[in-house]
């Protein structure tokens, strides 16, 4: 999918805490397919204590680009990223599957890969001294780039319809 074709719903979304110690499979579970192995060596599960929102229509969406069988088919698109659901929103989110470095890449590449762009809090990538700028890497910029374009095209149609208020004699 072309950077000009990802979705927009995502990029005002941030991260909020979530104990992932307690409560699996009664208010939260993985909601991805996962084969005996992938259960066994628990790759898909989440190793950190957040959750990075998905849109509310991310079901819908993920039918449409991947068939009745997402769940199965996503898994290769996830970059040290799985999927969870709450069962008490009815909503779906990333997680992370691994940590103990800035992850900002990985998180943005994830929500490229399912078709959205990445959320403007991880779009301050960080320099990493064993990235390339290959293709890959110069994808998940752009989306960045676009991104940001985006959230300043908000912010000026903001900032205009505040300047017309201050024109008005009445509200």
């Amino acid at each position: 999918m072309k950077v000009k074709d990802l979705y927009c719903d995502t990029i005002t979304y941030k991260p909020r805490d979530f104990d992932f110690s307690k409560g699996y499979a009664e208010t939260w579970d993985i909601a991805l397919n996962l084969t005996e192995k992938e259960e066994e060596s628990e790759e898909f599960y989440p190793m950190m204590n957040y959750l990075y929102p998905l849109p509310p229509m991310f079901e819908r969406d993920m039918e449409k680009r991947f068939g009745k069988d997402w769940r199965s088919k996503i898994k290769e698109k996830l970059v040290c990223t799985t999927v969870v659901y709450l069962y008490e929103e009815e909503r779906y989110f990333l997680a992370l599957t691994g940590g103990g470095m800035d992850l900002s890449w990985e998180i943005c590449e994830s929500y490229i890969n399912l078709g959205y762009l990445p959320p403007f809090h991880f779009c301050n990538l960080p320099r990493l001294a064993d990235k390339e700028m290959n293709r890959r890497n110069r994808r998940i910029v752009r989306a960045c780039l676009r991104t940001v374009k985006m959230i300043q095209m908000r912010a000026k149609r903001v900032e205009e319809h505040l300047k017309s208020l201050l024109k008005e004699k009445r509200l």
